[in-house]
């Protein structure tokens, strides 16, 4: 995966700027490519259903919601700012 897809596309400053809304949007859409991907390659032969089934259940709102309250505290000072 080639995670370097936006590298020097934005500046610190025009990242700061963006509504953090967007940023949602984009880092949704991400997750969900990470978890589909993770998925089909540690359960190889689970169907496209099921794939899609499991990929919801870590992806939805709840479910994000239970990891930041894991995660919260190692949060740093501008991640909280977006949070």
């Amino acid at each position: 995966m080639n995670f370097q897809l936006l590298k020097g596309k934005f500046t610190l400053e025009e990242i700061k700027q963006l509504n953090p809304l967007v940023l949602a949007l984009i880092g949704d859409a991400v997750y969900e490519v990470f978890i589909r991907t993770y998925l089909v390659e540690k359960n190889r032969g689970l169907n496209v259903h099921k794939v899609h089934v499991k990929t919801v259940s870590y992806v939805k709102a709840k479910a994000q919601s239970e990891y930041m309250k894991i995660i919260i505290d190692d949060l740093e000072d501008d991640e909280m700012a977006i949070f």
